[in-house]
């Protein structure tokens, strides 16, 4: 369900990321994306983003057990998506 997130008219680069977009990790061992959650903010320098996720835990699971304020290198961001004006 959670590709349903990301569908094309939605998708935007990571240079045009703001609060409230969504975001998503691919997952290595299930090949399809594993984990989405909702960006906070960027990071000044550009490198990182700070999310909120749930049924993670503080390392960035995506079996975790609780709703979780994380900051995610970009680099480990899959793709972005926009559901807002």
């Amino acid at each position: 369900m959670a590709l349903a997130w990301f569908v094309k008219g939605r998708l935007i680069k990571k240079e045009a990321v703001r609060p409230g977009d969504v975001f998503s990790v691919w997952n290595q061992y299930i090949k399809r994306i594993g984990h989405v959650g909702i960006v906070e903010q960027m990071v000044p320098s550009g490198k990182f983003v700070v999310t909120i996720e749930g049924n993670t835990n503080g390392r960035g699971s995506r079996d975790g057990g609780g709703v979780c304020r994380l900051t995610r290198p970009i680099k480990q961001i899959y793709i972005f998506a926009r559901w807002y004006k």
